[in-house]
């Protein structure tokens, strides 16, 4: 038997309740109103974009490396500036991770990696951006390296870093 107002599928016999009737569903329904609401709010701030700065490069380091893994072997490589020239390079403020892209007039790279400050640890990428997590407390290195000869020592080595 259908409950008036509520559509013709629904039945009390298939909607059981506790004896707090309606209290009971609509207190579910705020819990779950507010953790929805929640969970929406970390994945918001968690990509909320705090900065986007742009770097370029030293001169670039002409040399000869076999290495495999990742970067891989390349002809050169060039270390990221801060805007006082330091390669040592902080993150605003709140910031938790950083995506660094390829902004260099050429694509001839074959890798990005970033260094941490004090402890040293190294991410890289061979194909596309570099994404990473950061805190307040350190700073960074990024090296953008050169793939093929011969090496361009004209070019201006550029990345792109959006905080977030």
């Amino acid at each position: 038997m259908p409950v008036s107002g509520m559509g013709s599928g629904f039945s009390p016999s298939a909607h059981p309740t506790n004896n707090k009737g309606n209290k009971m569903k609509k207190h579910t329904s705020v819990v779950a109103s507010l953790v929805v609401t929640l969970i929406l709010g970390l994945v918001v701030s968690a990509h909320a974009q705090i900065a986007t700065n742009d770097y370029n490069g030293k001169k670039v380091t002409v040399s000869n490396s076999t290495g495999t893994g990742c970067p891989g072997s390349y002809k050169g490589f060039s270390a990221m500036t801060n805007s006082a020239g330091s390669i040592w390079i902080a993150p605003p403020t709140g910031a938790t991770s950083v995506s660094i892209y390829n902004t260099s007039p050429v694509t001839n790279l074959c890798g990005i990696t970033t260094i941490r400050n004090p402890d040293g640890v190294i991410w890289c990428t061979t194909n596309g951006p570099l994404t990473i997590p950061v805190t307040d407390s350190n700073k960074y290195q990024t090296l953008i390296y050169i793939k093929t000869t011969p090496v361009n020592t004209n070019v201006t080595y550029s990345i792109r870093a959006v905080w977030y």
